[in-house]
């Protein structure tokens, strides 16, 4: 968010196992078929930052625990594998669950991926290919109970709006095998294999941004007229005249960390504390200085603004720290500056003075 501020004058983790068919053994586990999972919808209102950080996650839907397997009769123990039938993205996302494989959906920049658990263990991302997700020297069970997550990611920016969310031609299933050591064990190929999928959701993304007052959008400062002989200016580097004062009104929503960049229109480029006159100025030999009079708006300091680039990034030269976090309520900001003349130049040349500034105000 960037407005403009025109000064004029005049003076005169989880456990992954490649796994494959024992052709020697003579038995394998039996057990019923439970039921299939479907991961429920996600309905949620996310607030991203404008200037938030990818990949991000937008939230998740949990299907609780759900028996795929009774009554399991093993030979000599039991695993159970979840394998994603749809090929990834190639991407992926560390998360607290380990790196995640992301999966497409029909909306650019949002993804997702599916993590599963036989409670108590915990919780392991599914993979293409196939992961164990329990294993066992116990030959029997009543049942074998699966808890599953679907949580969508933001990849990149993602334009604000309501969303209908569908996953890419993606399904997946259950399979029980039969572990006979750490190296051998058979999947039982007659058993129908539960599956699991997961439902369409509903997002609506909304930009956390902050609000400048209707009046601060495009200020207009005065600064009074000014003789040049007696007027104080008392040599290069020297302020002169009286300061006008001036204020920028903004409220924020909760959770916004406010920085703001100050940048000199005419002469983008400057990093320095003087801003330039435009071209339409007549008058030589001036500038303007521009400085913020609260510490508590100003990161901590009181006095000239250097001036920087045009840019909302995290990091840009010159920027200071206004005030919030991510935690922090939602806040009406005033923060005061004066504007005053600088000498910049031995001989001044009298005439009219005009130069326009920028605040770019990022949130972080």
């Amino acid at each position: 968010m960037k407005i403009f501020v025109t000064i004029f004058a005049t003076f005169p983790a989880g456990f992954m196992m490649m796994f494959g068919l024992v052709g020697n053994a003579s038995a394998k586990c039996s057990a019923s078929v439970g039921s299939d999972i479907t991961i429920p919808a996600l309905t949620q209102i996310i607030d991203l930052p404008v200037n938030a950080t990818y990949p991000r996650v937008l939230g998740s839907a949990h299907a609780p625990q759900s028996n795929v397997y009774q009554y399991v009769d093993c030979v000599k123990g039991m695993g159970l594998v979840l394998t994603a039938n749809s090929p990834p993205t190639g991407r992926t996302y560390d998360s607290q669950y380990g790196k995640l494989q992301l999966y497409e959906t029909n909306v650019p920049n949002i993804a997702f991926s599916v993590v599963a658990r036989n409670p108590p263990q915990e919780w392991t991302p599914i993979i293409y290919g196939g992961v164990y997700l329990f294993a066992s020297r116990k030959r029997t069970a009543s049942a074998l109970g699966v808890d599953m997550q679907a949580i969508y990611v933001a990849t990149g920016p993602v334009t604000p709006g309501s969303y209908t969310i569908t996953p890419k031609n993606f399904s997946g299933h259950f399979r029980l095998y039969d572990v006979y050591s750490d190296t051998e064990w058979e999947y039982n190929a007659s058993y129908v294999r539960p599956n699991f999928s997961i439902s369409s959701s509903n997002i609506t993304v909304k930009s956390s941004s902050c609000t400048i007052n209707a009046g601060d959008r495009a200020k207009t400062v005065p600064l009074p007229s000014l003789r040049i002989a007696g007027g104080g200016f008392g040599g290069v580097g020297a302020t002169a005249g009286t300061p006008a004062d001036f204020r920028i009104g903004l409220s924020c929503p909760a959770g916004v960390g406010l920085y703001a960049t100050m940048s000199d229109v005419s002469t983008p480029s400057n990093t320095g504390s003087t801003l330039s006159l435009s071209s339409s100025s007549t008058a030589k030999g001036v500038g303007i200085q521009i400085a913020c009079t609260s510490a508590s708006y100003c990161g901590g300091r009181t006095g000239p603004v250097s001036f920087g680039p045009d840019s909302s990034q995290a990091g840009t030269r010159n920027q200071w720290y206004v005030g919030g976090n991510a935690s922090s309520a939602a806040t009406n900001y005033t923060i005061p500056f004066s504007a005053q003349y600088i000498q910049t130049a031995s001989t001044i040349t009298p005439g009219s003075v005009n130069a326009v500034s920028t605040i770019t105000f990022s949130y972080q």
